[in-house]
């Protein structure tokens, strides 16, 4: 997990109050069966972290990307639309009851074409910008 991922942990854990599983494993065996780790996996992914809302029974599946210079929104829809129902699947294999949702923490200058690429591809966007995170964050240190 790199600093930006531990920020966004930061985030969740202390304002929004989620239990947070960092760098979250999905795996599936060969028979298509969920799987945990330890076992045969024909099948895996790991986003880059799952937060649970307890209380709401909402499950976050959640992707961070840093990059300010050769962000390409389109690559990162198509790996979401691409790995989405194996890993919807799991999550709610993992938390049973609970709405599985996305969300996605980049930089503010790609906010918008990441917004408007999920959008294209009809999943409701729940883009974050990792400055409104840090802001957040230096907003309550002494």
């Amino acid at each position: 997990m790199d600093l930006y991922e531990q920020l966004v942990e930061m985030d969740l854990t202390i304002f929004e109050h989620l239990a947070v599983v960092p760098q979250f494993p999905v795996l599936f065996g060969e028979d298509g069966v969920p799987r945990m780790e330890g076992q045969k996996i024909a099948w895996s992914s790991c986003p880059d972290f799952l937060a649970l809302h307890i209380q709401e029974k909402h499950a976050y599946i959640g992707e961070v990307s840093k990059s300010l210079q050769s962000f390409k929104p389109r690559d990162l829809a198509a790996r979401m639309i691409e790995n989405r129902d194996q890993i919807e699947r799991y999550v709610k294999w993992f938390a049973p009851g609970f709405d599985v949702l996305w969300r996605f923490y980049i930089r503010r200058k790609h906010s918008e074409a990441l917004a408007n690429e999920l959008s294209a591809l009809g999943v409701a966007p729940d883009v974050r910008t990792l400055e409104d995170v840090f802001d957040h964050i230096q907003s309550v240190m002494p």
